[in-house]
């Protein structure tokens, strides 16, 4: 239920957006890229790390002063306890699955970019993330100490 209340969500805002209700958001290049492309939306910049293959000319928030970085991610998870024998063969099967064509070339059909990291990286890149969002979010004062 929470998932189909987020679509949902993106939906009505993306409406509104579009529809002039509201002047800005953010949102995610699978559902915002076609309307770019349409000339519907104008994109002022991206908030990943590094400037994004498919808007080359939009810059990032930090290369317009603003030291904020956000991204996407999914990641396979297991029980605490599944054997090391079957992460290490779900790992390798998760890094080959990427690293294929047929993967790539739907990743670029959603307006993605495929990145495999095995679970100890990926584990790093989450905490990292996290540690990143408390910090900012203090800085704000959304959080009463």
């Amino acid at each position: 239920m929470g998932a189909e209340i987020l679509r949902i969500g993106r939906e009505h805002a993306l409406q509104d957006l579009l529809g002039g209700q509201v002047e800005y958001m953010f949102d995610s290049l699978l559902t915002s890229l076609p309307l770019i492309k349409g000339g519907k939306l104008r994109p002022l910049a991206i908030a990943g790390r590094n400037r994004s293959r498919y808007l080359p000319d939009v810059p990032t928030m930090r290369e317009l002063g603003y030291p904020s970085e956000a991204f996407s991610a999914g990641g396979l998870v297991v029980p605490a306890s599944t054997p090391d024998a079957v992460v290490a063969r779900l790992e390798k099967a998760c890094g080959e699955a990427v690293a294929s064509e047929g993967y790539k070339a739907a990743t670029i059909k959603l307006n993605a970019m495929a990145r495999y990291l095995p679970g100890p990286a990926f584990r790093k890149m989450f905490d990292e993330d996290s540690v990143r969002n408390a910090a900012a979010v203090q800085a704000a004062g959304l959080v009463k100490k």
